[in-house]
């Protein structure tokens, strides 16, 4: 027998969070309450606990086994148990009682003071009642939407639980957006049939009849009423909400001061008019409701109401509705006519009316849908002005222009643009720098919110000046006047700026024609004006932006040069107080100079003495990531750490452009080149000392400077080509050329330096791409700095690709120089894979996160799989490496080195573990590549290959990589990289057999064939195609072996291992 203040007790220690509850005693509360569970009247005592108990938790509790109740044991309360009729326990009966429980809980709603519960206990009482409807309704229960119905006048409070299940019902059965079994959608549609059919009427009427006795006196109420209605205009008989007693009403409660109202009203109008008809038929229910004339003759509201947003949804919805119905009723009349079939005078007169009804809804509705957007809520309308400019450019291009009434619209939507765009007349943004870092971080943010606003709204734009260019160019000049004037804001300044450039996006060179083109005309004035607020960081951003997109007006007006030049290398570009207009800048000189250079030579004297001083302060303040910066959240400072990249060492790069043009006088040009690297080189030897000695943070400082030093050489020498170095200006060649011996220095006294090893490779990259050959007394120093002993798997991949690219410039010429550095770098390169080394790459391969390891284990296991992919590309470049010197004319250095067969030895054994054995089918291909150049090198020799050559060509190339590597997995016959790999491996085996002759065949025969266990005739086939067909036809064959042998199982393989000494008779036989 359960005693209620037992049962109370126990779930209040269930629940109990406070800690003075032991755990036993909470695991005896808990297994309490499972045995009440498990009895058959349960839910009486849960409902009589609800009824009277004082408990939230106890109310939780009840309602949760009640839900629980439902779910699990009601569905078996089957009425066929009528056999029970009469016994107290009857499930038919329970089920009748559980019924006139909860109705009797909704009835007397307000005598319970059930309003007065919080919300989620109402919330789960209604997911009850909705639970038993599922049930019940419409078979066993067909009176319940009645019945609820008929309570409604009870008060408030019914009517609240009224919206509440109305709302559970959607949720928990009817809504389909959220996923559904088939059952439940099933279930979904069956109750949606019978709603439609029973009850919708009446729910539709008491809604009416709720909102209309409410929406003055309990404004929540009627709030909550049109919150339940909205989810049901979907699928209703659209009649029941769209007619002329429901909607007056809706646009009535406008004028209600309650914000919740309103958008709930909003909503139902929104639902009403997006709903799902015929083009046709939603025009006439528009017409019909006078929707229109009343959205476009509401109020407008403030910016930021919530209300605001919701009108602004419900005018671009409507708008878009109305704009869909035209286009179907338009489609539908030409697509008649294109399929050749007659469209009546009759017809074509309705077309033609209800497509001028639309325009005309429509041309009432635009001052709406725009005023909406001034209201910040843009988002909404967007998708619609973006429709709406699309159908002009397609009426455009079929009449050949806009008709009158949409073009007026044009204005009105850029107006719209541009003050949607523009930054907020209370602008967080500051003009140089922030003064705090709350300063800092509101600006940033209000930034980035205007920068992810205006990619739409840009997009708009940009899509109306295709299909309105004039009003559109002139819409941008007069917005340029009104930025330009002396009295114009930094916000009206940069929209207009920013409106100018984005026109130049496609513009074509017509336009910008000197005198005849309009956008040329509208940047000519900007290059030459004094822009208001040049200074602003954002107004200067733009317009540097904006002066590279259209440097094509430059060579054609060239004395808006100066002035253009004039803000990038003074105050308002490099020497700018805030450094994210600094930077850009740097990289936007470089652009322009690569567009313009030819047009700069007159003035190069002027530009370089302007931009010393720049390149001194660049170069002597290296970029860090974070800085003296703080969080955002805190007051800890941020660690300085050195900048990956720092954009304004393109400063050095347009330099460098400038200089290494023809056209210069030689003296001064050999002066400006020394005067920019003289300084670069002794930063770097002043602070190469100071890098390896002092505090931590004062060698990371002379790191940094050295590094700053080493990335502005390299930046600067990609002005100069090779034939300029070589051919044009000799002098400037020598002048870099001097570098290196300097630079050598670097790397040998920070050899660990990751950072240091990757700006020195870019740096002897760049210095073959100026000196050509002449870089090469240098590079067996400098390749000797980079093979240090302590060299990683990554620094030794570094160094390869190096090795490539030289190798592909150098060819033959860099013989001596690889027969010296090869046996290091290939010694180097084994020491790191050593002889336990997977050399099929599956150990480097991604595998999933060990379960249950700790912080600690997973740090160690994310470090060991770092070193593994490592390796694993190692392994890739060095095979990479051999093939370019293999395919460079090369190979004598591989070869033929003096006392270096131990370096072959071990170069052979790579190639062939990795051609028959690695996952990679495209590395295999390689690695066969390189065997076959090999093959032919060793036994071109008068003397021939020598015997233990001949065993591993047998032995490890035609047996272990040309065919039992195809018992490995990785290889599949449908991938592209594995059909090309066995087209090389019949090459392979075709010069094989030109060097070996029979002895080939006889191997194969004899040592291979039994293993794979290949059936009799393929056998003969492979070993006729070895000796006399073509490599394709032999790639055939050997695709057969690999879709034979991929499903070769382990214990086939030993059968087939069993059986080789048969096998081989018979093959001994064939061949001979």
């Amino acid at each position: 027998m359960v005693h209620d203040d037992d049962f109370e007790k126990a779930i209040l220690f269930n629940f109990d969070q406070s800690g003075r509850v032991s755990r036993d005693l909470k695991e005896q509360a808990q297994a309490y309450c499972n045995e009440v569970k498990r009895s058959d009247k349960s839910w009486r005592l849960y409902a009589e606990r609800f009824s009277v108990t004082a408990y939230v938790e106890v109310k939780f509790f009840c309602l949760q086994a009640l839900q629980e109740f439902v779910k699990t044991q009601y569905a078996g309360l089957d009425e066929e148990s009528r056999r029970w009729a009469g016994h107290d326990s009857c499930p038919w009966e329970l089920r009748m009682q559980m019924k006139q429980t909860l109705m009797v809980w909704i009835q007397n709603a307000d005598a319970v003071d059930l309003q007065q519960m919080p919300a989620f206990l109402q919330n789960k009482l209604a997911q009850i009642i909705v639970a038993v409807v599922q049930l019940e309704y419409p078979d066993q229960w067909p009176s319940f939407f009645e019945e609820l119905l008929g309570l409604l006048s009870s008060g408030p409070a019914v009517v609240s639980m009224f919206c509440r299940i109305m709302q559970a019902v959607d949720e928990d059965i009817i809504s389909l957006e959220i996923p559904r079994s088939q059952d439940e959608i099933r279930s979904s549609m069956h109750l949606k049939d019978a709603m439609r059919e029973r009850c919708m009427t009446e729910i539709a009427e008491a809604w009416y009849a709720l909102v209309a006795t409410y929406h003055t006196s309990n404004v929540q109420l009627a709030a909550e009423v049109l919150d339940a209605a909205v989810r049901y205009v979907n699928w209703i008989d659209i009649g029941l909400l769209a007619n002329d007693r429901f909607v007056p009403l809706l646009f009535g409660v406008l004028s209600s001061s309650s914000q919740r109202l309103r958008c709930a009203s909003i909503d139902v109008l929104t639902e009403i008019v997006s709903k799902r008809m015929d083009a046709v038929a939603k025009m006439g229910l528009v017409q019909q409701l006078g929707i229109v004339p009343i959205c476009a003759g509401l109020p407008g509201l403030e910016p930021g109401d919530e209300t605001a947003a919701r009108l602004a949804k419900l005018l671009a919805v409507l708008a878009g509705e109305i704009l869909r119905a035209l286009a179907h009723i338009e489609n539908q009349v030409e697509g008649l006519a294109a399929v050749g079939l007659a469209v009546d005078a009759e017809a074509t007169g309705e077309a033609e009316a209800a497509c001028g009804a639309a325009q005309e809804l429509l041309n009432q509705l635009f001052p709406a849908v725009l005023a909406s957007m001034r209201s910040t809520n843009d988002l909404a309308v967007v998708p619609f002005l973006l429709n709406y400019v699309g159908r002009l450019k397609a009426v455009q291009k079929k009449l050949g222009s806009i008709p009158q009434a949409p073009a007026q619209h044009v204005k009105g939507i850029l107006e719209a643009v541009a003050f949607c765009s523009q930054f907020p007349p209370e602008s967080a943004s500051f003009a140089v720098l922030a003064a705090s870092q709350a300063d800092a971080v509101a600006g940033e943010e209000e930034e980035a919110a205007v920068l992810d606003k205006r990619q739409d709204l840009f997009t708009l734009f940009r899509n109306l000046a295709r299909v309105a260019p004039p009003d559109t160019f002139n819409f941008v000049g007069a917005r340029l006047q009104q930025g330009l004037a002396a009295r114009a804001t930094f916000q009206e300044v940069e929209i207009a700026i920013s409106l100018l450039y984005q026109l130049g996006e496609g513009a074509a060179d017509e336009t910008l024609k000197p005198g005849s083109g309009a956008l040329g005309q509208l940047v000519a004035g900007v290059m030459s004006a004094e822009v208001p607020h040049a200074g602003h960081r954002l107004v200067a951003l733009a317009l540097l932006e904006t002066y590279v997109r259209y440097s094509r007006v430059l060579p054609q007006q060239q004395e808006l040069i100066p002035h253009v030049l004039a803000a990038f290398l003074g105050p308002r570009g490099m020497g700018h107080g805030a450094q994210v207009v600094s930077v850009r800048a740097c990289y936007l000189f470089a652009r322009l100079v690569k567009l313009i250079r030819p047009n700069l030579l007159p003035l190069i004297p002027d530009i370089v003495k302007s931009m010393q001083p720049h390149l001194a302060h660049i170069a002597s303040t290296p970029s860090v990531d974070g800085g003296s910066r703080k969080s955002a959240t805190s007051a800890k400072a941020v660690a300085a750490l050195p900048a990956a990249t720092d954009d304004r060492l393109y400063a050095f790069e347009a330099l460098g452009l400038l200089l290494g043009q023809e056209g210069i006088a030689a003296e001064p040009r050999h002066a400006w080149v020394a005067a920019t690297l003289t300084p670069l080189g002794s930063q770097i030897e002043a602070h190469l000392a100071s890098a390896g000695q002092g505090s931590e943070g004062q060698q990371a400082a002379g790191v940094a400077l050295v590094l700053q030093g080493l990335e502005a050489i390299t930046r600067f020498s990609k002005g100069f080509s090779l034939a300029f170095c070589t051919r044009i200006a000799p002098e400037i060649g020598q002048v870099l050329a001097d570098t290196i011996e300097p630079v050598l220095r670097v790397p040998r006294a920070l050899a660990g330096c990751k950072a240091v090893r990757a700006r020195f490779i870019s740096y002897l990259h760049r210095m073959v791409e100026c000196l050509g050959g002449g870089v090469l007394p240098h590079l067996a120093a400098a390749l000797e700095v980079l093979l240090w002993a302590g060299a990683d798997a990554g620094d030794i991949a570094e160094v390869t690709a190096l090795l490539n690219q030289l190798m592909l410039r150098f060819k033959d010429a860099l013989q001596a120089l690889l027969t010296e550095v090869l046996p290091v770098c290939v010694a180097r390169i084994h020491a790191v894979l050593t002889p336990d080394w997977d050399w099929s790459g599956r150990a480097a391969l991604p595998a999933g996160p060990a379960v249950g390891a700790g912080a600690a284990a997973g740090e160690v296991q994310a470090g060991l799989n770092e070193d593994l992919r490592e390796k694993a590309e190692l392994q890739r470049s060095y095979y990479s490496f051999l093939h370019a010197v293999t395919h460079n004319q090369l190979t004598g250095a591989l070869v033929a080195a003096p006392g270096q067969a131990g370096m072959l030895e071990a170069v052979l054994e790579a190639l062939a573990r990795g051609a028959g054995s690695h996952a990679d089918p495209a590395t295999r291909r390689t690695c066969v590549q390189v065997l076959r150049r090999l093959v032919v090198e060793v036994c071109g020799g008068a003397a021939g290959a020598p015997d233990s050559f001949r065993r591993f060509m047998l032995e490890r190339l035609g047996g272990q990589v040309c065919f039992l590597g195809l018992l490995r997995s990785g290889l599949d016959v449908r991938d592209a990289n594995t059909n090309s790999l066995l087209l090389d491996i019949a090459g392979l085996l075709k010069l094989l057999h030109q060097q070996c002759g029979e002895e080939l065949t006889a191997f194969l025969c004899a040592s291979v064939f039994p293993v794979l266990a290949l059936p009799q005739q393929l056998q003969e086939q492979l070993i006729g195609q070895v000796s006399s067909a073509e490599a394709k036809d032999l790639r055939a064959s050997l695709r057969t072996v690999l879709q034979q042998v991929s499903g070769v199982n382990p214990g086939k393989k030993a059968s087939a291992r069993r059986s080789a000494a048969q096998s081989s008779s018979e093959c001994s036989g064939m061949v001979s």
